[in-house]
């Protein structure tokens, strides 16, 4: 099912043209305020001019259980609840209010569905970094009969989704930039999970790259409002129902990963700024049996290239080793380069001798 408009596009297109890649997630904006719900409203009946007879008051107390249960999310005890005290005995007000516990219980059970079985994938083969991303949100068939999410057409609003995106973008030189949006998605039509369950494709638009690697993370959840329940509103709640991370990489990048430790040296022996980016994402892939000939090389252009290499080198080497030095600080890194040495050297013997 399709949305209704493709906002977040334009949301994140306004993004791209603002230039907002900040360090400071909390500068992230929100494109469209999100529609407050309100709380979820529980039908009680009439319980308020029962009287107050033994009766009434088992039932009162049986109702303030069915709602706690509800407050919970929890299907399974309002469920039990209602199998063990849904008697004909019960006062009229109480019997009204089971039957609204009983369509909400169905609601929770869809809701929960959605939660456990929800994914967010890409409707595609990875796209290069700066290209637009084709996502989907997938819920497999599921939940309690006849409970739908309303489109619209319908009487009552359209299932409406928050689309939460975030991009964290590295350069060869380690630095990370984020920046992030948010938008709302609502229902073309009527989806009756359990029969159908859903599919909402969306698109993440191309969003010039501050660097030469993305991981983009976006999340999903459906935001309080009326379900139906064989064509009756029923209230329904906030769910958080994905997240997803994927990591987006210039055309071409499959020739890196293929051959990493060959791409690497080759980006370093030609010492040109235009492939900076293969020495960082080179080294980013560097297989375990290939790190120590990869970290030499790195050492090497640290030690001999011209300043700007060896900002590059002393950065991928930050970023496998984990060691708390400044790329700027040369010397540093060389030093750490001959402790490591000596420590090999030493461990050299013991290993033989094992």
């Amino acid at each position: 099912m399709r949305p209704t408009r493709s906002a977040l596009h334009a949301a994140l297109a306004a993004l791209a043209l603002a230039g907002c890649v900040t360090r400071d997630l909390e500068a992230d904006g929100t494109f469209d305020a999100l529609v407050d719900a309100g709380p979820v409203i529980i039908p009680l009946g009439e319980a308020g001019d029962a009287g107050g007879g033994p009766l009434d008051d088992y039932y009162r107390s049986i109702v303030a259980q069915l709602q706690e249960s509800v407050v919970e999310r929890n299907p399974d005890r309002v469920d039990a609840l209602l199998a063990t005290h849904d008697r004909t005995v019960a006062p009229d007000w109480a019997a009204d209010a089971m039957a609204s516990f009983r369509r909400l219980s169905a609601v929770l059970r869809s809701e929960a569905w959605c939660e456990e079985h929800a994914e967010i994938v890409m409707r595609s083969a990875p796209p290069a970094l700066g290209e637009a991303v084709p996502l989907a949100l997938r819920i497999p068939p599921g939940g309690a009969a006849g409970v739908s999410f309303p489109g619209l057409g319908e009487r009552i609003a359209p299932a409406r989704f928050s689309i939460g995106v975030r991009f964290v973008d590295r350069d060869c030189r380690g630095s990370r930039s984020e920046s992030g949006a948010q938008d709302l998605l609502a229902l073309a039509a009527t989806v009756e999970l359990a029969a159908v369950g859903l599919d909402l494709p969306f698109d993440v638009p191309a969003i010039p790259p501050s660097g030469c690697e993305r991981e983009l993370v976006v999340t999903c959840e459906l935001l309080p409002g009326a379900r139906l329940l064989d064509g009756e509103a029923v209230p329904g709640q906030r769910s958080l129902l994905a997240s997803a991370r994927f990591a987006l990489h210039p055309r071409g990048i499959e020739r890196v990963h293929a051959a990493p430790l060959a791409t690497l040296r080759a980006a370093i022996a030609s010492r040109d700024p235009r492939h900076f980016d293969h020495v960082w994402l080179a080294s980013r892939a560097m297989p375990a049996a290939d790190r120590l000939a990869a970290d030499e090389a790195l050492i090497g252009a640290l030690r001999l290239g011209p300043p700007d290499l060896a900002v590059v080198a002393a950065a991928c080497l930050r970023e496998a080793s984990g060691a708390p030095i400044a790329p700027s600080d040369r010397d540093g890194w060389l030093a750490w380069w001959h402790a490591r040495r000596r420590v090999e050297t030493a461990d050299a013997p013991r290993a033989e001798r094992r």
